[in-house]
């Protein structure tokens, strides 16, 4: 029994890491996502725009990414692109260019991030 604690660590640590993370980012986004934007300087509507995405994104994405894990069955491999490619886009933030440009930061690190909620 005691042999089985290392295998089963091994096994939740990297899930709870990837939950930590997750809800941590859902957690800032969430509270001051908006505020950041606002001190972008983006008029209300622009900033519904950006928070709406969220919602837009999570009429597709996690059936999506549902559908390639099934019928890939590489369901591991895919919330590791899930949670890369939120990373990578979450980088993106850095050069704020314009609104277009976080528009479509927002929208790909809202793909990816429902992917490791699916």
């Amino acid at each position: 029994m005691s042999g089985d604690a290392p295998a089963a660590r091994a096994t939740v640590v990297p899930f709870a890491v990837v939950s930590f993370a997750y809800f941590a980012y859902t957690g800032l986004v969430t509270t001051y996502g908006t505020l950041w934007f606002q001190s972008l300087g983006y008029s209300t509507f622009a900033i519904g725009v950006l928070t709406a995405l969220q919602s837009a994104t999570r009429l597709f994405s996690p059936y999506a990414w549902g559908w390639f894990a099934d019928h890939t069955g590489k369901r591991e491999r895919l919330l590791t692109i899930a949670a890369g490619g939120s990373f990578i886009a979450s980088i993106g933030y850095f050069f704020p260019v314009d609104f277009i440009w976080v528009a479509a930061v927002t929208f790909v690190l809202f793909v990816c991030t429902a992917g490791g909620a699916a």
